[in-house]
């Protein structure tokens, strides 16, 4: 068995049935990663079984994400240890341990098996995993990029609502007295009744004639 991170180990079937290590190293979570190599102890650890096979053409793709999450949740939200095992920690377990660096540590597939080789010198992933690991790193890039396009297009989107609440609502009376083609409507219709109400019509109120009086106005029309 190999410590690959804190509380991460990688390693064999047969260290996945050596209740003793796992008991000392104080494993909580088991990822198996072999047809053959089932869970030992159902009840002492929380177990994840893939029926994965060491071979070239099997498909272990599909299951990157879900043995990479599993494995954080482990580490993270549960604060646990976790071993994660096939038949020997070569080929198979290892492929997955190489996803969950490049998925949560954001390593290429070269990178995340270099490192993994330097905790534990004999893996070794099968060719056809190599290519489904390169796969699985173009995915992520793919996934990254739009990630960050559909954060650009938020960010243009927050940039223009704030223009355009720094931009005035009204806009002053020009020198030619001329409001300007912008002025709010609503404004100018307000301005324009409370115009019409103070500027009344004068009337001119003339003097009533007597009956019968010779009297008559001073001005004629």
């Amino acid at each position: 068995m190999s410590q690959i991170l804190e509380r991460l180990y990688l390693g064999g079937y047969s260290d996945a049935k050596d209740l003793k290590k796992l008991e000392k190293l104080g494993i909580t979570h088991i990822a198996a990663i072999a047809a053959e190599a089932g869970p030992c102890f159902q009840g002492c650890f929380s177990y994840l079984h893939i029926k994965a096979y060491d071979s070239s053409s099997f498909k272990l793709f599909p299951w990157f994400e879900e043995v990479a999450n599993f494995i954080y949740n482990a580490l993270e939200k549960e604060n646990g240890v976790v071993l994660v095992h096939c038949q020997m920690g070569i080929s198979r377990s290892a492929s997955c341990v190489i996803a969950y660096l490049m998925k949560y540590y954001a390593m290429s597939f070269r990178s995340a098996l270099q490192f993994v080789q330097s905790k534990r010198p004999i893996v070794c992933p099968n060719e056809g995993f190599q290519q489904q690991l390169i796969e699985f790193e173009k995915t992520r890039r793919i996934a990254k990029d739009s990630r960050m396009s559909s954060s650009g297009t938020q960010q243009d989107k927050r940039k223009q609502n704030l223009e355009e609440q720094k931009k005035p609502t009204i806009n002053f009376v020009s020198k030619n007295n001329k409001p300007s083609e912008s002025i709010d409507k609503t404004v100018l219709r307000k301005s324009i009744q409370r115009s019409s109400s103070v500027c009344t019509t004068k009337t001119i109120r003339l003097p009533i004639l007597l009956r019968g009086s010779k009297f008559r106005p001073a001005w004629n029309f």
